[in-house]
């Protein structure tokens, strides 16, 4: 018997993702980073591993490799739909089969499929990023976890239910990394916040190295300080025209600084407690300190709910401060339940403010942003008037949702760790709010401009903003960005081109249209063309198995669990180890103001039967009549309780419930009798066994129809949860034996007998045969 070693799921699994490697380089404000993930089943069983993870804010994929039986193989891009079908054919024929997916909100997520007992598997990701000076530093944010999130990922993050994302506290994933810093970078203060570095002298700059190596619970952050802001251009042939990425650094006119007319929200959900919360609440001490009495504000908290101390903008008298303000900072605590940041936002609107209807509003927002609704929390903000300035905090805070509010508003975005200085990010945040704003920003490109990428909203001193274009002839003189304050024109350029040969550029610039794009087949076609992950295109490649290697049966799914973000939610802190401790299969949520909440088991029941005795109950079940079938377990008598339901209610295990209930038991096992066992012990409605009995017809093609009717509801009936990609897997394996005819012909059986079925209810069944049938079964189980 093989042994098993290191982490195992609660399914009793030995975890395949063993440890992720980093290697980055920084040349300028361009980031590129190689993400090596090795895999080794050292299970008895063949596995497929889905694992998602998250990649830096803006970054763009521009390769995906892997390394099988000592065979390296790179992907291509293809359609998605053509892409997953590859998958699934690879994944039937025995072969290995790997593809990466991106989803709307900056994750990605690798399918390593069939991957046999005791093979091992390195993928290699790389991305490319482009930087920003802000304010004479430059941050590099190496994102390794994504943060345990509020509400429902598959409705509201739009991702497949293969890709969602489940934390393991137990789980541990060792990590190393380096870094060089090249060029001017090399001459800055370099200091490494989240983790303890080497740092060492190589040619042409610094390489930093992880001294201890890490683990993948916080991000990887580098700060350079003391560095001047630059305006960069890089340019690239590019099928007959040339790809620009124009990075302006401005340095506008000082004036006096203006007055706040500053809403602030704070999040004090579940989620913030331990180390967030007390960074929100250092965070408004600093920002009290930089208050005058000019400055207006309000002072909000939210988390299921939201809290207002008024409905409108006060000045910041003493008094305003001391009695209102700092007690009410006093008083917050991540106290307040769920994460709702868009019903909070929307509130927070609604303050009054005279001066907004002019020239808007803003607002200071502190939070983890560890929320799964992005796309309409973004779209609300982007309609509000108000600008959004967002100060993420946390071990790993959501870039994309707090970037995202940031530039779609005109504000601005700092993310700071528990390990950083966030005195230093309140004092930038709020000389952004109090520069003047600028308005009619333009760029001279000097030719025929044929895209270009959206301008921001709003100009600050001393800090990048990237422009992408494609041009159509070839620059000869560098593009010029200028704009208004006050009425007065400005403008900033850099001193010369910088041209690029290796065709990472054409590649970057193409990323930045397909995310503006509103045409999906015209997205899809760029996408191909330079060979691009998108929400329209996967990478895959296939490694094709020799015929006596090939891989029998399907994989049993392996769905790798993230680490618990370090702090999250008051589970220690950044600065202290991890208690180590296990909460078997719990789910952590951001319910309930008592805090952090744990659900009693994110897993299914499973109650395990013999299989022999399983077998021939099904057989029973098959074979005879009504009077004949073995009382099941959900008609036998229960505990008294005042609470409890009749043994016989109908639709209490409805159709809904059936198809979740079996989407989890193909997470635990591919035998499908199993499955269906386990499905015959939870359905309460003997209507519905009459009728899958009857037409099964007997009991050989029990497991079939049982089959046929999963297939039926998911495909049939209106709004009812979907079937994962690996549930859906076992279900075509059960009914490829029989034609499309066959499965027709008991479909049709399933539409009479359920007429008017939905997704909570098994329909319109006859009232008089259900009281029948609950008179028979009352008689089996008094045997009267």
């Amino acid at each position: 018997m093989k042994t098993k070693s290191g982490l195992e799921n609660e399914y009793g699994q030995s975890v395949s993702l063993k440890s992720v490697h980093l290697e980055g380089k920084l040349e300028g404000l361009l980031l590129t980073m190689l993400v090596k993930q090795r895999y080794l089943n050292d299970s008895e069983e063949t596995i497929e591993a889905c694992y998602t993870f998250p990649a830096g804010w803006g970054a763009n994929l521009m390769g995906f490799s892997v390394e099988l039986n000592g065979k390296r193989m790179q992907a291509v891009a293809l359609a998605k739909k053509k892409a997953e079908k590859k998958y699934e054919e690879a994944i039937d024929s025995g072969d290995t089969p790997v593809m990466l997916e991106k989803s709307p909100l900056g994750l990605y997520t690798a399918n390593l499929g069939n991957l046999k007992p005791g093979e091992e598997a390195v993928i290699t990701i790389e991305y490319a990023q482009l930087l920003r000076f802000e304010k004479g530093r430059v941050r590099i944010t190496v994102p390794t976890v994504i943060g345990e999130r509020y509400g429902d990922s598959i409705a509201d993050g739009h991702i497949a239910p293969h890709q969602t994302v489940d934390t393991d506290l137990l789980a541990e994933y060792p990590f190393t990394a380096t870094l060089d810093i090249l060029g001017q970078m090399a001459h800055g203060s370099i200091a490494c916040p989240s983790h303890s570095v080497d740092t060492e002298q190589i040619e042409g700059g610094t390489r930093l190295r992880l001294a201890k190596g890490g683990m993948m619970d916080r991000d990887f952050i580098v700060t350079i300080e003391d560095v001047k802001g630059e305006s960069y251009v890089s340019a690239s042939e590019d099928d007959g025209a040339f790809a620009v990425v124009a990075s302006f650094c401005p340095k506008l006119q000082e004036k006096e600084p203006s007055p706040f007319g500053l809403k602030i929200l704070v999040d004090c959900s579940g989620s913030m407690q331990g180390d967030s919360i007390e960074q929100a609440q250092e965070a408004m001490h600093e920002l009290i300190l930089r208050l005058s009495e000019r400055d207006m504000v309000s002072y909000s908290k939210f988390g299921s709910t939201v809290v207002h101390t008024s409905n409108q903008l006060e000045k910041c008298t003493p008094r305003y401060i001391k009695n209102v303000l700092a007690k009410a900072v006093h008083e917050t605590a991540a106290d307040l339940g769920g994460t709702e940041l868009n019903q909070a936002l929307s509130s927070t609107f609604k303050i009054s403010f005279a001066k907004a209807y002019r020239e808007g509003c803003d607002i200071l927002l502190i939070t983890d942003g560890d929320v799964w609704e992005i796309e309409e929390v973004v779209k609300q903000a982007k309609i509000s008037n108000h600008r959004i300035f967002a100060i993420g905090v946390g071990s790993a805070p959501a870039e994309s949702l707090l970037k995202d509010l940031a530039e779609q508003t005109g504000g601005a975005c700092e993310l700071v760790t528990p390990s950083e200085s966030i005195a230093e990010a309140v004092l930038r945040m709020t000389q952004r709010i109090r520069s003047a704003r600028t308005s009619s920003i333009a760029i001279e490109w000097g030719g025929e401009v044929l895209w270009q990428s959206k301008l921001p909203k709003q100009v600050f001193s001393d800090e990048t903003i990237h422009v992408h274009a494609r041009v159509k002839d070839k620059p000869t003189a560098t593009p010029t960005l200028k704009w208004t304050v006050e009425g007065v024109p400005s403008q900033d350029a850099a001193t010369s081109i910088d041209w690029h040969t290796t065709g990472a550029l054409p590649r970057m610039v193409a990323g930045a249209e397909i995310s503006s794009m509103s045409d999906e087949k015209a997205a899809e076609e760029l996408a191909l063309k330079y060979q691009l992950a998108s929400k329209y295109t996967n990478l895959i490649l296939i490694h094709v198995r020799e015929e006596e290697d090939k891989s029998l049966g399907l994989p049993k799914l392996q769905k790798i669990k993230k680490m618990s973000a370090a702090g999250w939610g008051g589970l220690g802190t950044v600065q202290q180890p991890r208690v180590m401790y296990s909460i078997s299969a719990c789910r952590v949520l951001r319910t309930g103001t008592d805090g952090v909440a744990f659900s009693a088991s994110a897993s299914p029941a499973v109650f395990r039967t013999n299989r022999t005795a399983a077998a021939s109950n099904v057989d029973a079940l098959a074979s005879g009549g009504m009077d004949d079938y073995e009382i099941p377990a959900f008609l036998r008598k229960q505990p008294d309780s005042s609470n409890s339901k009749p043994a016989f209610d109908d639709d209490s295990f409805t159709p809904e419930q059936l198809l979740e209930k079996f989407n989890d038991m193909c997470l635990i096992t591919t035998m499908f009798s199993d499955i269906t066992w386990e499905l015959t012990e939870s359905v309460s409605d003997g209507f519905v066994w009459k009728v899958l009995c009857d037409i099964a017809e007997g009991k050989d093609k029990i497991e079939l129809h049982w089959a046929c009717l999963i297939r039926w509801l998911a495909n049939e009936v209106p709004g009812i949860v979907s079937l994962t990609r690996h549930s859906q897997r076992i279900i075509n394996a059960q009914v490829a034996s029989i034609d499309a005819a066959t499965i027709q012909e008991i479909e049709a059986k399933f539409v009479n007998a359920f007429p008017g079925i939905t997704k909570s209810s098994w329909g319109q069944t006859s009232a008089a045969e259900k009281r029948s049938l609950l008179s028979r079964f009352k008689k089996l189980m008094t045997g009267g």
